[in-house]
């Protein structure tokens, strides 16, 4: 009788494991993010540019849980633009996620390692986390400082390994500084299959791109896509529009839904920056 009841308990207690695995989340996360892509700092201005809009950037950024910044966040990767960087991204008062993008890996230090490494660590690599209940996949594929990349096999390794250990219910956004939707206009990602072949069967609910400096969004079976042009009015956009700024993204649950924000008011800006060249010149002629 007593092995009878045991094996009972023993059977109730795996099924409720089994269960436990493919219940779906039960209260939907609801939160927001914010993420941008190509500051290109120190690139005509744009230095300047978010140094003088960093305090409105803190009261923009007040509503969300942390900022994701997906590569290209220099010009050409020097040493001097990253510290910088990190100065202006702690006056932020929020977490700061990052990637590399091509332009973080121009140069590199005497000991052969990149800049970008030295100065974000824990920005350098693929990672996963979880923010209340939603898989956060980084994917840093970059390639040195080439502007076109390969998805590598021990990328697709490293990805199955991961996704293994996650469950199917958990809702997943996947960060990436190149674009990974085969159908992007330029610098799509070649060998995206072996990212889709880890995450097809998962939860995912939302792949985010930089690089291509352009805000362009598509579908891949059902779930959407989006890449984001640059931050800066300084760095010009590939799809020649004149937005620039970065999303405001709102999780819910099993779904996402991006607004776009404004940083800087471009035409002001530009009037603002003929205006003090103005004024220089005069002050130049009256000396």
């Amino acid at each position: 009788m007593r092995m009878v009841i045991y094996s009972a308990i023993i059977t109730l207690v795996a099924v409720l494991l089994s269960c436990s695995v493919q219940t779906p989340v039960a209260h939907p996360a609801r939160f927001e993010f914010a993420f941008c892509s190509d500051i290109h700092f120190a690139c005509n201005h744009g230095d300047e540019q978010l140094k003088r809009n960093i305090d409105t950037w803190r009261r923009q950024l007040a509503s969300v849980d942390f900022l994701v910044v997906a590569g290209d966040l220099t010009c050409d990767g020097a040493e001097d633009e990253f510290i910088q960087l990190q100065v202006l991204f702690k006056s932020l008062k929020k977490p700061v996620y990052t990637l590399p993008g091509n332009h973080d890996l121009l140069l590199e230090n005497v000991e052969d390692d990149h800049l970008y490494r030295k100065c974000f660590p824990k920005g350098f690599g693929c990672s996963y986390f979880e923010h209340h209940g939603i898989g956060f996949l980084f994917l840093d594929i970059s390639d040195g400082g080439k502007a076109s990349v390969t998805i590598k096999e021990d990328v697709g390794q490293w990805l199955a390994r991961k996704m293994s250990r996650v469950s199917i219910a958990t809702p997943i956004i996947v960060i990436s500084h190149f674009p990974l939707h085969p159908s992007t206009p330029e610098y799509a990602t070649r060998k995206s299959d072996r990212i889709f072949s880890a995450l097809d069967q998962k939860n995912v609910i939302g792949y985010l791109s930089g690089h291509y400096h352009a805000w362009w969004s598509m579908e891949r079976g059902g779930v959407p896509f989006y890449t984001v042009g640059s931050l800066l009015p300084a760095t010009n956009n590939h799809d020649t529009s004149d937005k620039h700024g970065y999303y405001k993204v709102a999780v819910l649950g099993n779904e996402i839904k991006v607004e776009f924000v404004e940083l800087v008011d471009a035409k002001q800006l530009i009037e603002q920056e003929k205006s003090e060249e103005t004024m220089d010149g005069e002050d130049f002629f009256k000396e």
